[in-house]
C-alpha cells in the first residue's frame, strides 16, 4: 500500500487512539484517507484526509491518459 502522497509522515493525531500493535504508516490513519486506482485496479496515489480532492483531477487526467482510457 503506497504512503499517502501528500502527508508520509504524520499519522494520527493521539496515538493513544491507536489500537493496534505494531503501528506502520502505511496502516490507514483515518477513514476518510483517499484512493486513487487505476484502470487495473492497482492503487496509484493515497491521500491523506486533509488532501483537497479538487486537487486530483489533474491525476485522474493523467491516467487517462496513461491508460489510454475512453
Amino acid at each position: 500500500m503506497p504512503l499517502p502522497s501528500d502527508d508520509s509522515t504524520s499519522f494520527m493525531t493521539s496515538a493513544s487512539k491507536i489500537l493496534w500493535a505494531p503501528v506502520s504508516r502505511n496502516d490507514i490513519a483515518w477513514n476518510f484517507e483517499k484512493f486513487l486506482i487505476t484502470p487495473d485496479g492497482k492503487p496509484h496515489r493515497r491521500y491523506s484526509r486533509h488532501y483537497i480532492m479538487t486537487n486530483i483531477q489533474s491525476e485522474i487526467k493523467k491516467l487517462i491518459e496513461e491508460f489510454k482510457v475512453k
